[in-house]
């Protein structure tokens, strides 16, 4: 029927036939949208998870290819820091007294940082205090996502504005020595601080600690059983052992009322002079709780005074990230066994490894 001949209430009629979406059925649309929505972002934001754990590894895996590139050159690895017994006192007290750049720094070349690498001094003591306006203050103040897994909380920024933070650090064993030397610390006099000098090259656990010179022969247990890297959350305050750190744990002893603030985990991935910037040990597992609030307090003791313990840890769930001395990454879990994880960080002590 021509569409001019047609009746008005022939159009009227068909006009009430096309009616909008009434306000019940509009709530339901609304509804499976929302519904659709909680269903799919978890989903989405296990993919970036996925993602992020992707990037972190491969970035474990550029450092192990760096290790085994240094170790052609020089074979050995490289050492966490050097010290020397005859570090110059005038240079400033405790652990500013020598050079105290970090086994990061001198991989640097092997991760396509050359330049970076060829601004340093490693002759100046302490490597803060060269006078090359581009030189330590410049490489030090160079974030590099490298060095930086995505899921950590600090997202790459720094803690200290001065100094590029790190989420990887190296193992020193089933010890709370930097040195990991157990004569280091013998040197206390009556001020209280430490000798901060590692006496030996040859006391070591681990693979890479103060003034090691470690080889892949001297890995007996397997490159493939012993592991070098892992990850740290960076933030995590400093924990020491005085103050009656297991007591404060335990609830038994109070929390110090006061300590010295330091940089907190991971604050530098240049930097070497605290085992906070560098060293985790395997007395504890990965993701172990050590900060533990009492009175609104944490369990964490002024540094300088005793020896520390700092674990591995991550935000990817279930565990963290591991570089082991073949360049192979695991994925180890935060429910490992303590027995494993010790035997894992030590690279000589002939025992017998359980599945990781």
């Amino acid at each position: 029927m021509a569409c001019d001949s047609c009746s008005a209430s022939q159009v009227h009629s068909g006009r009430q036939r096309r009616r909008a979406f009434t306000l019940i059925e509009l709530l339901v649309v609304i509804a499976i949208i929302g519904v659709l929505v909680a269903l799919l972002l978890p989903a989405v934001q296990q993919a970036r998870e996925a993602a992020r754990r992707t990037q972190c590894r491969n970035n474990l895996k550029q450092l192990g290819l760096a290790l085994h590139g240094y170790h052609d050159v020089f074979g050995r690895f490289p050492p966490a820091t050097i010290r020397s017994p005859n570090c110059d006192p005038a240079r400033g007290a405790g652990p500013s007294r020598c050079n105290g750049l970090s086994f990061m720094a001198r991989l640097a070349p092997y991760f396509d940082q050359g330049p970076l690498y060829n601004s340093l001094d490693f002759s100046v003591e302490a490597a803060w205090r060269d006078p090359n306006p581009n030189g330590y203050a410049v490489a030090s103040a160079t974030k590099l996502a490298l060095l930086v897994c995505p899921s950590d909380p600090l997202k790459g920024s720094t803690v200290r504005p001065d100094l590029a933070p790190t989420s990887y650090a190296a193992c020193i064993g089933n010890t709370d020595n930097w040195c990991a030397d157990p004569n280091w610390y013998a040197g206390l006099n009556g001020t209280g601080n430490a000798a901060y000098v590692c006496s030996s090259s040859e006391n070591g656990l681990a693979v890479v600690y103060g003034n090691s010179r470690v080889r892949l022969g001297d890995i007996t247990d397997g490159s493939s059983n012993t592991m070098v890297l892992s990850e740290w959350t960076m933030g995590d305050p400093i924990l020491q052992q005085n103050n009656d750190f297991p007591g404060c744990l335990s609830g038994t002893s109070a929390p110090p009322t006061s300590h010295t603030p330091y940089e907190p985990i991971g604050y530098s991935w240049i930097y070497a002079n605290g085992m906070h910037s560098w060293a985790y040990t395997t007395l504890l597992r990965p993701n172990d709780p050590v900060i533990a609030l009492q009175q609104n307090q944490l369990c964490a003791g002024s540094p300088w005074v005793g020896p520390a313990r700092f674990r591995a840890s991550s935000q990817h769930e279930g565990g963290v990230h591991t570089l082991l001395c073949d360049g192979a990454v695991r994925f180890v879990s935060e429910n490992l066994s303590l027995t494993i994880w010790q035997n894992l960080g030590n690279r000589a002590d002939g025992n017998l490894l359980g599945e990781f």
